[in-house]
């Protein structure tokens, strides 16, 4: 079991994906941040904010910081299989995913459940 540790809004060095389980830079509501430096699929299923408490479909903000343009896919578990939610390429963020428009309609809200980094 991996357990991510609160980190200040702002940690997102050069060369990682991170991922907020509130919105970025909500002063009230910071929540956890979770980082990936390394170019492979992420389970979300396999960290932990807390104890029992996953980061399945727990993220609301994103900020894709790595080098090189590169773009990041984020996946939705649906049914038989994961759905693309979309799409993030390098360096962007999307500060409040329930403002963002998912590949298959809704929002990208506390949907994501596996990441592509790179």
């Amino acid at each position: 079991m991996r357990v991510a540790a609160a980190l200040p809004v702002n940690a997102c060095p050069s060369g990682y994906l991170c991922v907020w389980q509130h919105v970025y830079r909500n002063a009230n509501q910071a929540g956890a941040v979770l980082r990936f430096y390394y170019c492979r699929t992420e389970y979300l299923g396999n960290y932990y904010i807390s104890s029992g408490n996953s980061w399945r479909d727990d993220i609301s903000s994103i900020w894709n910081n790595q080098t090189g343009g590169v773009l990041s896919g984020f996946y939705d578990w649906k049914a038989l299989g994961y759905r693309l939610v979309g799409y993030l390429r390098a360096p962007n963020y999307l500060q409040d995913l329930t403002r963002d428009r998912a590949a298959d309609g809704g929002n990208w809200n506390d949907r994501i459940d596996q990441i592509a980094v790179c």
